[in-house]
């Protein structure tokens, strides 16, 4: 009635068998415990020996099988065997000897494999005796740290190239595997395959893993042109080629100038084994500005693969417009900058953007900036007065070779302008009058113009769309509890060509406040004019004072809505009076301002 765990190898016993138990560090709790024996024979350890290690396993000899009567005929076998051990059987009639290793660990785990895949170029150059050679080493660990025997499955047509390398290897624990090849022209975009397997000797049965170590041998990059590569004219009409100096490289072999002729036919000018910049002059041409003449140039490398080809330079082409000019999308306002955005130049041996700048009206025009960047098609101006100029502005495209094209559109900014009108006995008396510049100019030219309004709280929507070529407006839909306004102006292109737009500076527009006080009121009951009012427009700060005959005052308010109705120290004023006013306000002009008068109370 031993204690067993859950696991145990053997959980009943016929009274003569062994108990294995094993216990937690410090004896602390109880990790295994089993019954291991025959279960007809008796089993004992005399004679025996017994190991166990730091791991948890415990080795352990004994006498086994033992027939309670000895009869030379009969030879009882229960004791626990594993297959493929040196004697399955008890041999004798008698007690026989047994071997058994009972481990607390885990099963036998598998020498631990990775599969790897190495990406190598070949040799870096075939000129010199010396080549760059690839090696690495291959790791096989098991986790039980057991005897390992690892094997590498060469191909044949590996072996050539390898200058280091083992196929079998044997050791305990950890075995490093090194290889070291040489790989040159003919490898290119060869991929090998080394199969590994590796076996461990652990208990209770051996294990092993298999694997693959890839090796794939890229080609060189392809090696660029020149990035720029150049056609001129000569005085005889004769062509000169130039171009600059082609990335170093050590995979560089040669460069081929090629020419089309006017009839298609292809060849190779000349070949040059340099890196450096060169010029070639071609004399066997006829009228090449009329009959079309091409060239290109292309690298080849040391293994003998053709890079891509320069871009193509035509005689006719350099002749007549040897650069592309951009097209100017839109000149618009941007805060107090100015943002031009013109189109990316699709010229092969870019330069750079060259940007020029006029003043509406003026012929004179100035060099601004250059811009080196093909994919930077945007130039912020910072030098400007958006609300009283219009800056014209025109893009030139310059090439690498020197060439330029021809100028861009011209893109105008648009400027807005107003004033406010306060015209006494007009209907409406209050109004802003705006005005602005067209745009100019796109192919398409101006569809439309949006005026966009907004309070000082507010953001600008747009009040009205007014078809080209109306460039003014008159805004009489005013809140008259407001008295300042932005405004700017939307110019839109018309379809079918980019959809642009240009907007124009903001402007602040202000209606002076004013305030109308009667200079009578009949307090006669009638519930006309009866108590004393006054009428505002534009006003946001407001104070009204009324005094009497004797200076004391009798009314006073900040509400600018508020009426009296001649009430004083809680009692109405019972005969006629007249009283003397004072009103002081401020609008969005952010000036104080006072008017004063006297108003007459009728009975």
């Amino acid at each position: 009635d031993m204690p067993l765990t859950d696991n145990a190898f053997q959980s009943t016993t016929d009274g003569k068998d062994f108990h294995l138990i094993v216990f937690t560090e410090n004896l602390a709790d109880l990790d295994f415990a089993t019954y291991f024996g025959g279960n007809v024979t008796g089993d004992h350890v005399d004679g025996g020996t017994s190991r166990f290690d730091k791991r948890g396993i415990v080795y352990q000899s004994v006498c086994s099988s033992c027939p309670s009567e000895i009869s030379p005929s009969t030879r009882v076998s229960d004791f626990p065997t594993t297959t493929g051990v040196f004697s399955e059987n008890n041999p004798s009639p008698r007690c026989s000897n047994a071997s058994f290793k009972l481990a607390m660990v885990d099963y036998n785990e598998k020498p631990e494999l990775e599969e790897v895949v190495f990406n190598t170029r070949i040799a870096d150059t075939i000129k010199v005796t010396v080549f760059d050679s690839f090696e690495f080493t291959y790791k096989i660990r098991d986790p039980e740290l057991d005897s390992l025997y690892v094997s590498f499955d060469i191909p044949e047509d590996l072996k050539l190239d390898l200058t280091e390398y083992q196929e079998e290897y044997a050791g305990v624990g950890e075995i490093e595997a090194y290889f070291k090849m040489l790989f040159t022209c003919k490898n290119a975009g060869d991929t090998f395959e080394i199969e590994v397997y590796a076996r461990d000797v652990g208990c209770p049965v051996f294990n092993d893993s298999a694997t693959t170590i890839t090796i794939i041998v890229s080609e060189p990059d392809k090696l660029p042109p020149p990035e720029v590569f150049c056609l001129f004219f000569s005085q005889e009409d004769y062509l000169k080629m130039e171009w600059v100096a082609t990335p170093e490289s050590d995979y560089f072999y040669r460069m081929m100038l090629y020419k089309i002729s006017p009839s298609g036919v292809v060849s190779v000018l000349d070949t040059f084994y340099t890196q450096d910049a060169g010029t070639y002059l071609d004399k066997d041409v006829i009228n090449p500005r009329v009959r079309d003449y091409t060239y290109y140039l292309v690298v080849e490398d040391i293994c003998n693969f053709l890079g891509e080809p320069s871009y193509l330079l035509s005689s006719v082409k350099e002749s007549e417009v040897p650069v592309e000019s951009t097209y100017l999308v839109t000149t618009t306002v941007a805060g107090d900058s100015i943002l031009v955005v013109f189109l990316k130049s699709n010229e092969q041996d870019f330069g750079f953007y060259e940007v020029y700048k006029s003043i509406r009206g003026k012929s004179n025009w100035e060099y601004i900036e250059s811009i080196d960047d093909i994919e930077d098609t945007s130039y912020s101006d910072g030098n400007v007065d958006v609300n009283t100029t219009s800056y014209c502005y025109r893009i030139k495209v310059v090439d690498d070779c020197g060439h330029n094209s021809a100028y861009s559109n011209i893109g105008c900014s648009i400027v807005i302008r107003g004033e406010s009108i306060n015209e006494k006995g007009v209907t409406p008396r209050f109004k802003f009058d705006l005005w602005w510049d067209d745009y100019v100019a796109w192919n398409g030219g101006v569809r439309e113009y949006e005026l966009r309004r907004s309070v000082d709280t507010g953001i600008l929507r747009p009040i009205v769309r007014l078809n080209n070529p109306i460039l003014e407006y008159r805004d009489i839909d005013l809140d008259y509890n407001w008295g300042g306004y932005w405004y700017s102006v939307v110019a839109y292109e018309n379809d079918g060509s980019y959809n642009a737009t240009s907007r124009s500076n903001d402007i602040y527009l202000i209606q002076p406040p004013l305030v109308f006080v009667p200079n009578a009121v009949t307090s006669n009951g009638d519930n006309l004019n009866d108590s004393f009012g006054w009428t505002d427009v534009f006003v946001r700060e407001f104070e009204m004072k009324v005094y009497n005959r004797w200076g004391e005052k009798v009314f006073e308010t900040t509400d600018k809505n508020k009426r009296w109705s001649s009430e004083y120290k809680n009692d109405e004023i019972k005969y006629s009076n007249v009283y003397f006013w004072i009103v002081t306000y401020k609008g969005w002009d952010n000036y104080y301002h006072t008017d004063k008068g006297t108003v007459t109370f009728l009975k």
